[in-house]
C-alpha cells in the first residue's frame, strides 16, 4: 500500500491527444488547402467580387448598344443581341454579386468592331453612272453624223463630230470622277478598319476571353478540391473524436467502480482507510480534471467547427463567384463571335460591293475610251480614204492638164492648174488630221489597255470586247446606214 505514496501527479492534459488533434485541426486541414489564408483568399475574391466603380462600366456601353439597336436598320440585329447579352449578363451578376468589369474591358477592346458592323450595315454609297448616259447621248449623235453625211450636209456633219467629241470628252471625265469617288471610299473603309486589323481584333479577343476563362476555371477547382478537403478534414476529425470519447467513457466507468470497491474497501479495511481515502481523492480529482478536460476537448471541436465552416462559406462565396464569372466570360464569348463575325461579314461584303462598283466604273471609263478610239480610227480610216481619192484624182487631172497643155488649151490648163491647188490644200488638211487621230488614238489605246489590265485584276472571268472587233462593227453600221437604212446608225457604244 505505501508504494501508492509514491503515485506521480501526471497532466491529464497530456493523457488526453484528441484535445491537442481537435485544437491544431483548422490549421491542419488548412495547411492542406490552396486557399489556406486570408491573403489568398482575397486574392482570389479580387478576381470576381463586385466593384462598384468599375463595374459601372458596362452600363456606359449598354446605352451605346441600345442607341445603336434604337437607330439599326433592318438588315442589321447585332445590337439588339448584343443588349440581350449584356442585360443578362448585369442580371446574372446582381444576382450573384459577382463582378462585371472584367467584361465591361473586353466590350471596351471589342467596341471599335461593333462600331465599324454599325459603320459598314448603313452604307449606301453607289456610282453615279452618269458617263453611260452621256455615252448614249454621244452614240444617239453619232447616228445624226452619219444621217448628215448622207444627206452631204458636211458641214452639219463636221459640227456634229466635234460635239461628239466633246460628249466623249464629258463622259471620259464623269467616268474618272466616279472612279475616284469609288477609290476615296475604299479608302475610308480602309482608314475605318481594315480588315486585318479586324481579324487581329477577334483573334485577340478570343485570347483574353480564354485566358480569363482559363483563369476562373483553375479558381473554381481550387475552390471545389479546398471544400472537398475541408469537409474530408472534418469527417476525419469527428471520427477520432468520436474514438477518443469511447475510450474516455470506458476509462470512466472503470474509474468509478474502482472507486466504489474503494469504499467498500474502506468500510472492511480500517486500516487501508488513509490510503484509500487517498486513493479515492485521486480518483475523484482525476474524474472532475477529465470531465473539465472533454469540456475543453468539446469546446475545441466546436471552435474548429465554427472556424471551418465561416472558411468553408467563404471558399463556396468565391466559388459561386467564380462560377459566374465563368458563365459571364462564356456569354463574352458569344457575344465577341457575334460582333466579331457580324463585322467580318460587312467587311468582306462591302469589300465585294466596292470592288464590283470599281468593275462598273471602270468598264463605264472603257466604254468612253473604246468609244474615243472608235472615233479616232474612224477619223484614221476616213483621211486615208479621202488621201487615196485626192491621189487618184490629182492623177487624173495631172493626166488631163498635160493632155490640155499638148493641145494648147489655156484655159482648161488654168482650171486645171487652180484644181490641183485645191487637191494640194486637201491633202494637207487631210494629213493633219490623220496625224491628229493617229496621235490621239495611241493614247487612247494605250489608257484602253491600262483599264483592261485593271478590270482583268478585279474580274478575271469578264470577256472584253477587242477595239478592232468594235470598230469593225462601227463600220458595219456605218456602212449599213447609207446602204439600208437611209441614214440611220444602228450601233451603241455601250457594252452589253
Amino acid at each position: 500500500m505505501e508504494a501508492s505514496d509514491s503515485i506521480v501527479e501526471l497532466s491529464h492534459e497530456s493523457m488526453r491527444p484528441d484535445l491537442n488533434e481537435a485544437s491544431r485541426a483548422p490549421d491542419n486541414i488548412k495547411g492542406q488547402l490552396h486557399y489556406r489564408d486570408v491573403d489568398e483568399l482575397d486574392s482570389g475574391m479580387q478576381k470576381v467580387q463586385q466593384l462598384d466603380v468599375l463595374d459601372k462600366d458596362i452600363e456606359k456601353y449598354r446605352a451605346e448598344f441600345v442607341k445603336a439597336a434604337n437607330t439599326a436598320p433592318k438588315c442589321s440585329d447585332i445590337p439588339a443581341q448584343v443588349v440581350a447579352y449584356v442585360d443578362r449578363i448585369m442580371a446574372m451578376a446582381r444576382e450573384n454579386r459577382t463582378g462585371v468589369f472584367k467584361a465591361s474591358q473586353i466590350l471596351e477592346y471589342i467596341f471599335d468592331a461593333f462600331a465599324y458592323g454599325e459603320f459598314a450595315s448603313r452604307d449606301t454609297f453607289d456610282l453615279s453612272h452618269q458617263c453611260v448616259r452621256t455615252l448614249m447621248e454621244h452614240d444617239e449623235m453619232l447616228k445624226r453624223v452619219v444621217g448628215e453625211r448622207y444627206k452631204a450636209n458636211m458641214e452639219n456633219a463636221e459640227k456634229l463630230m466635234e460635239d461628239c467629241f466633246t460628249k466623249l470628252a464629258l463622259a471620259y471625265k464623269e467616268a474618272e470622277d466616279d472612279l475616284e469617288r469609288q477609290r476615296l471610299r475604299a479608302e475610308k473603309d480602309h482608314a475605318k478598319l481594315s480588315e486585318e486589323a479586324l481579324q487581329e481584333l477577334a483573334k485577340q479577343a478570343v485570347e483574353i476571353i480564354a485566358t480569363e476563362k482559363e483563369e476562373l476555371t483553375s479558381i473554381e477547382a481550387h475552390c471545389t478540391q479546398d471544400i472537398a478537403s475541408i469537409e474530408e478534414g472534418l469527417c476525419q476529425l469527428q471520427q477520432h473524436m468520436d474514438r477518443a470519447r469511447v475510450d474516455y467513457t470506458r476509462e470512466e466507468k472503470n474509474k468509478l467502480e474502482e472507486l466504489e470497491r474503494n469504499k467498500k474497501r474502506q468500510r472492511e479495511l480500517e486500516e487501508e482507510l488513509r490510503m484509500l481515502k487517498a486513493r479515492e481523492n485521486q480518483l475523484k480529482d482525476e474524474v472532475a480534471e477529465g470531465k473539465e478536460l472533454q469540456h475543453k476537448v468539446d469546446e475545441a471541436l466546436a471552435c474548429s467547427r465554427e472556424n471551418m465552416h465561416e472558411w468553408k462559406e467563404s471558399i463556396a462565396e468565391l466559388q459561386n463567384k467564380t462560377i459566374t464569372s465563368l458563365k459571364i466570360m462564356n456569354l463574352m464569348s458569344e457575344c465577341t463571335q457575334a460582333i466579331m463575325t457580324d463585322a467580318l461579314m460587312r467587311k468582306q461584303l462591302g469589300m465585294k460591293k466596292l470592288n464590283k462598283l470599281k468593275v462598273d466604273a471602270l468598264l463605264a471609263l472603257r466604254d468612253v475610251v473604246l468609244a474615243t478610239s472608235i472615233e479616232h480610227m474612224a477619223g484614221v480610216d476616213d483621211c486615208k480614204m479621202n488621201l487615196d481619192q485626192i491621189k487618184s484624182s490629182v492623177q487624173q487631172k495631172e493626166a488631163e492638164k498635160m493632155k490640155a497643155a499638148q493641145t494648147g488649151f489655156a484655159r482648161k490648163v488654168n482650171d486645171l492648174t487652180r484644181d490641183l491647188e485645191d487637191y494640194n490644200k486637201d491633202r494637207l488638211m487631210y494629213e493633219k488630221k490623220r496625224d491628229m487621230h493617229s496621235r490621239e488614238l495611241e493614247t487612247f489605246m494605250a489608257k484602253l489597255e491600262s483599264i483592261d489590265n485593271e478590270i482583268a485584276a478585279l474580274c478575271p472571268q469578264l470577256v472584253l470586247d477587242s477595239p478592232q472587233g468594235r470598230f469593225t462593227r462601227f463600220k458595219q453600221a456605218k456602212d449599213q446606214a447609207f446602204v439600208k437604212l437611209g441614214g440611220v446608225l444602228d450601233y451603241s457604244s455601250v457594252s452589253h
